[in-house]
């Protein structure tokens, strides 16, 4: 077994998931320490629900880089496996000049509406509880930290590309210890006071780590690769943006899909039942978020893999990943008959009593987030994108109406998990199917050409 896992590029994926998991269990033992702690922290679960329905909008945001970091993630590989600087010089230049006049033109549109939208009626939550003044100027403080994230964070997309995704792990682990220590050792103010603190607290630990991390690869691992406006190539800034958009487009399609549950709880029951939400979420995603790990630098490994036509190690991988997303199913269905003593142990008295049948169905729903995950990874590394485009088209709008007729009827968070279910199934299925037809053809064709050869 050993023998099929000793190539270099097997090497470099054993190395950053190796790292990831390490990296990455720390980041799910801080995330479990934080919800007890945020909790005390804003000692309202209304706010607090309000705090997480906040993030959730702000994850929405983060992916309005028209993609233009996956763009550069896909065409960074080739040039960085040729190690011609002069191409990665022109790609990397090209793709921030580009971000940084989305980034411009973004913060003069966003900034504007959100200082004037009334944000207690959009977020369900009482004036009496936090004013609109306050909460305009939070979501104000957060707007600025996601714009500055929309430039610094492409950063992330030339890691992935150079195989060291394991360092995005560990930014995101630093942002997370920095704001649950910060909330443990806070002596804070009325609700109202914590959210505009957190807000700032939010701004600095998620940026800081981006901005470093960008000036030590600039001076280490791409040394004379820094972008630079001499640099800026109209051809490779078009294809990036283009090729990026196309990936943009499922990716907000994808968002609708599983990143709205949140604000669809707070806009159409309350802000308390997504704190319930989040308290099944993090326990059901634990390990689904670990299976992730494996993933992550998958991507840009088939993307490589494809450029070299090494079919054979995309078919191998390809396996794997769907056996482990049946693996993730089974270790989630072990976690219910355990999940009341886990409440328990994790949040004492805040505890809730659970709920087995929606325990079940958040079981269900990681396997086929994770199945989902598996498919999409592949279908991304060859920069195959028109069938999951369409299949998430329709799935948008029958989550919408979904959920707008079942919530009718029982107006609890756990029909936004099965909407889910039924919206991802079809895109898991079909294109498991066209991802195995395209591996058995190159195969085939590689086949053949070796005969040929001979």
């Amino acid at each position: 077994m050993v023998k099929h896992f000793r190539t270099k590029q097997d090497k470099e994926i054993i190395k950053n998931v190796s790292g990831a998991f390490l990296i990455k269990g720390a980041a799910l033992l801080v995330s479990f320490a934080s919800m007890p702690v945020y909790i005390k922290f804003f000692n309202n679960e209304e706010v607090l629900g309000l705090w997480f329905t906040i993030l959730s909008i702000l994850s929405w945001i983060l992916t309005f880089d028209f993609g233009i970091g996956n763009g550069l993630r896909n065409h960074l590989v080739k040039p960085l496996e040729e190690k011609n600087s002069k191409s990665t010089k022109e790609y990397i230049s090209s793709a921030y000049i580009t971000l940084a006049l989305f980034t411009i033109l973004i913060a003069i549109i966003v900034i504007p509406i959100i200082l004037f939208l009334n944000w207690n009626t959009i977020l369900n939550i009482s004036s009496e509880l936090v004013r609109n003044e306050t909460l305009r100027y939070v979501m104000g403080i957060n707007a600025i930290s996601i714009i500055m994230q929309f430039f610094f964070r492409i950063i992330s997309s030339i890691l992935y590309a150079l195989q060291m995704s394991v360092v995005n792990n560990f930014m995101a682990l630093i942002t997370s210890v920095s704001q649950l220590l910060f909330a443990l050792f806070y002596i804070g103010g009325t609700p109202s006071d914590n959210l505009i603190v957190l807000s700032y607290v939010y701004l600095i630990c998620v940026n800081f780590p981006l901005i470093i991390t960008t000036i030590v690869i600039f001076i280490t691992k791409l040394k004379g690769m820094s972008p630079s406006i001499k640099m800026f190539d109209k051809a490779k800034a078009n294809t990036v943006f283009f090729d990026g958009s196309k990936i943009f487009v499922n990716q907000l399609l994808y968002l609708v899909l599983t990143g709205t549950n949140s604000f669809l709880i707070t806009r159409l029951i309350n802000n308390i039942q997504v704190v319930e939400y989040q308290q099944y979420y993090r326990i059901f995603m634990l390990i689904g978020s670990l299976y992730l790990i494996v993933l992550t630098p998958l991507w840009s490994g088939v993307t490589k893999a494809h450029i070299n036509k090494d079919y054979h190690w995309i078919n191998k991988y390809f396996k794997l990943t769907v056996l482990g997303s049946f693996i993730v199913l089974f270790a989630q269905l072990l976690i219910i008959p355990f999940l009341q003593f886990g409440f328990d142990i994790w949040l004492g008295d805040n505890a809730p009593q659970a709920n087995y049948l929606y325990a079940l169905i958040f079981a269900i729903f990681g396997f086929v987030f994770t199945f989902q995950s598996t498919v999409s990874t592949f279908a991304m590394g060859f920069n195959k994108t028109k069938l999951q485009a369409k299949i998430y088209g329709v799935a948008v709008v029958l989550k919408v109406l979904l959920s707008l007729w079942l919530v009718s009827y029982y107006p609890y968070w756990i029909i936004f998990v099965l909407v889910d279910i039924v919206t991802f199934a079809p895109y898991c299925i079909l294109e498991y199917f066209d991802i195995r037809r395209i591996i058995n053809t190159r195969l085939i064709l590689l086949k053949e050409s070796t005969l040929n050869e001979l």
